[in-house]
């Protein structure tokens, strides 16, 4: 890991260690790639034309500073509570098997609480860059394309 990143990932939580701060970034990033695996492969079951142009889902550098960004406001917004709910929902759906593109995206549900809403969580993302970088993803894989085709 780069220095820079380490450097984020100990100030991630504040309250907590370095090493708990790095453990919710690995917990982060491998939910997500397992998530994303499980979607493109049913995605390209669903829609042959997606086969070969479905987005790499390893993250890279400017993923783990997204994922910092996204967890340290969740960790300032909501708290360290809901940042442990929210990484263990993540586990429970990467870790189970869907039947179906829309059946994996209806089953992957982050907490909600007064203050953190589903908008609320989208809009963190967004404004972290996660949400440009799956897109730009995406794009590079052709996936816009051969969804017109």
């Amino acid at each position: 890991m780069r220095p820079g990143l380490v450097f984020l990932v100990s100030i991630l939580l504040m309250s907590a260690s370095a090493a708990q701060a790095q453990n919710a970034l690995d917990r982060y990033e491998a939910a997500s790639e397992a998530i994303g695996d499980q979607m493109n492969a049913l995605l390209a079951k669903e829609f042959p034309n997606l086969d070969g142009n479905l987005p790499d889902t390893q993250w890279d550098d400017a993923h783990r500073r997204a994922g910092v960004c996204i967890l340290t406001t969740l960790r300032d917004e909501a708290g360290i509570d809901y940042l442990a709910e929210m990484l263990t929902a993540l586990e429970s759906t990467a870790s189970r098997k869907f039947a179906s593109s829309q059946e994996l995206t209806s089953a992957t549900t982050l907490p909600v609480t007064r203050t953190m809403t589903a908008n609320r969580v989208q809009a963190i993302t967004e404004n972290c860059g996660m949400t440009a970088l799956s897109m730009q993803r995406m794009e590079e894989a052709g996936t816009f394309q051969a969804m017109q085709n």
